[in-house]
């Protein structure tokens, strides 16, 4: 397969009409109706760990991530970024663009010091990235998320494995 030419570049003000529309595209209309949606409706993403990517020109991959807290009574966890959505257009699917703009956000994301970062997925798709489900099983997000679940994905080791509690977007 050719290696595809890809250009990622952090997300701003002016991509955001396109961006819709892509999502649109990626997950339909009716996206907002899921719970993780809901969730981070009323939240700003993370501005630093947000891209785009683009192919020969055309805006063809976006990713997202959010702050998370995982609170216990009164004890919070350091903020961790909490990815999604992320979407490629579907004429695209299945060359890759996902897994290189995962794979560069989370770099930057794991290269700014952050000890972790979460999703909900599937997990056939999200364990080749390197998230598992078995670092959160202390961690409820809340909400039912099947056939979806929450993955955790580890810079600092055992760092989520540690963290007891429920999430909370901030």
């Amino acid at each position: 397969m050719q290696e595809l030419s890809l250009n990622f570049l952090l997300l701003e003000k002016h991509h955001h009409a396109d961006v819709l529309q892509l999502l649109d595209d990626a997950f339909g209309t009716k996206r907002h109706q899921r719970a993780i949606n809901r969730r981070r409706k009323d939240y700003q993403p993370i501005k630093d760990y947000c891209f785009v990517g683009y192919l020969h020109n055309r805006l063809v991959a976006v990713i997202h991530f959010y702050a998370v807290k995982i609170i216990h009574h009164d004890i919070q966890s350091d903020i961790i970024p909490f990815l999604g959505p992320l979407a490629v257009l579907p004429q695209y699917a299945g060359q890759g663009i996902g897994r290189k703009i995962s794979a560069y956000a989370l770099d930057i994301v794991k290269k700014s010091g952050m000890k972790a970062s979460m999703l909900i997925g599937d997990p056939e798709r999200y364990q080749h990235y390197g998230f598992n489900c078995d670092c959160v099983s202390n961690i409820d997000f809340g909400d039912d998320t099947a056939p979806l679940a929450l993955m955790g994905m580890e810079f600092e080791l055992g760092y989520l494995k540690r963290q007891y509690g429920r999430i909370i977007f901030v």
